[in-house]
């Protein structure tokens, strides 16, 4: 006799799922254990990719805008929130991306965090429009 347990089709999301069955045994002279408890940890695979919208933001030359959780929306159901790391894979043409108020550079990162709490901006030498395309902003 074999015995399975089937996991979840759904995604269970970013941490282990801890499930556990109560089971009894009996034997053919009539004994029996009840109560007995099984544990499982249903370990969570991480095969969603992200989820990325990007909104435009306008800034005047000379200006900065901050680049917000609202102009660039990003979630990962896999992965949770505080572990989600943002690339700048390529400088605007055109000014900065600044992270507490410091320019940075190609290959450098910062959290969903830091852009939800205000910390990133977009500096502009001339008039601009900072549209981030989602293919250029690798995560994890």
């Amino acid at each position: 006799m074999k015995v399975a347990y089937m996991p979840p089709i759904q995604d269970i999301g970013p941490d282990p799922l801890q499930v556990q069955f109560e089971f009894s045994v009996s034997d053919q002279h009539g004994g029996r254990l009840t109560g007995l408890i099984f544990n499982i940890t249903v370990i969570p695979v991480d095969d969603q990719p992200p989820k990325i919208s990007t909104y435009p933001v306008r800034t005047e030359e000379g200006a900065s805008s901050l680049i917000t959780g609202e102009s660039l929306v990003l979630s990962d159901e896999d992965t949770k929130s505080e572990n989600l790391r943002i690339v700048l894979k390529s400088a605007p043409r055109h000014g900065n991306v600044e992270l507490h108020g410091l320019p940075i550079t190609e290959g450098k990162t910062f959290s969903l965090e830091e852009l939800r709490t205000y910390k990133v901006r977009s500096s502009s030498i001339i008039t601009t429009v900072c549209s981030q395309q989602s293919d250029h902003i690798p995560l994890k």
